[in-house]
Parts: C-alpha cells; sequence; structure tokens
C-alpha cells in the first residue's frame, strides 16, 4: 500500500502550503512521494524529504528542490 500525506497526520496549514484539500485524495504514486518529500521538507526532516524525493524522476526532483528552495 502507498504512503501518503494522510498517514503523517497532516495539518490544515500543511495542506494549504502543499495546496491540498480534504476533500482530494486520489493522487497517482509520483504525487504522493512529491507531496510526502514536501511535508517533510516544510517539517524540517530532510532525510525523510530526500528519501520520498529520490522516488521521483531526475527532472521532477530538480523541479522539487527549485520550488522548495525558491517559493
Amino acid at each position: 500500500m502507498m504512503e501518503t500525506v494522510w498517514d503523517y497526520k497532516i495539518t490544515k496549514s500543511e495542506m494549504e502550503e502543499l495546496g491540498i484539500s480534504e476533500t482530494n485524495k486520489r493522487f497517482s504514486e509520483q504525487d504522493q512521494n512529491y507531496m510526502l518529500a514536501s511535508l517533510f521538507y516544510i517539517r524540517g526532516n530532510k532525510v525523510k524529504a530526500e528519501f520520498y524525493a529520490d522516488k521521483l524522476p531526475a527532472q521532477v526532483k530538480v523541479d522539487l528542490y527549485r520550488t522548495l528552495t525558491h517559493p
């Protein structure tokens, strides 16, 4: 079973920061890894953020870090 941000008790403010809502819980595996990497980056857990980012295609990973470091 695929892990999701919902498994990590995402807060309303984190959902807003990631641009997701409680009503939309169906995402692709790539989207979930992107959101998990973002969530852990926001929470300051760079090791877990990198773990999920490493599951992304190279260009998506570059885009993720660009987005996170240059909002």
